[in-house]
């Protein structure tokens, strides 16, 4: 079966892909794991973190720069900068994806599946025996690759009524969860 993919998708699709890059390694030690948005959740920290911070300053400026409060201004102002560098990975990833409007063909067949993009020689296949589960997600229907592979088949669920049926028809052996 092969699904040719002209139009890009949209923001919340690839905002969701790039969360479950980020999300890999536990999705792949748990599938069942609880989806979180990861720009959201860097936004929380980030916010969070810097309110802390402020008010351990004001406290350390009030009370005086304890040990303790210096630590904790320290260790505050690391996973500040820690989680601005993660949303700014994160932001480049997605607009990345955004920005890349060539045709792609997704072919799923009896060997494994594969992303071709139309004029391009690179091809990523993974066999079958290699792909850990499939998933589908708010917005995408997920393949997730075994081991340290890390790579992540995304497809937009408006395909969903063409790769479903061919899963379970032709891959009963292939985890799908929903």
């Amino acid at each position: 079966m092969q699904i040719i993919i002209k139009e890009p998708g949209s923001e919340e699709f690839y905002r969701e892909t790039v969360s479950v890059m980020a999300q890999y390694r536990g999705l792949i030690k748990d599938p069942q794991m609880k989806f979180k948005d990861q720009f959201s959740q860097l936004k929380t920290l980030l916010i969070v973190s810097a309110v802390t911070f402020i008010i351990v300053d004001i406290m350390g400026v009030a009370w005086g720069f304890s040990t303790t409060v210096i630590i904790a201004a320290v260790l505050l102002g690391i996973g500040i900068i820690t989680s601005i560098l993660s949303l700014n990975n994160l932001n480049r990833m997605l607009s990345s994806l955004m920005q890349d409007h060539q045709t792609q063909i997704l072919t799923l067949d009896e060997n494994g599946i594969e992303l071709r993009k139309e004029h391009a020689s690179r091809v990523v296949r993974v066999p079958w025996e290699d792909i850990a589960f499939a998933r589908v997600f708010e917005e995408s229907i997920c393949f997730l690759a075994k081991g340290s592979f890390g790579i992540v088949f995304s497809v937009a669920r408006r395909y969903e009524d063409q790769i479903i049926p061919y899963i379970e028809e032709e891959l009963p052996e292939l985890r799908l969860i929903r």
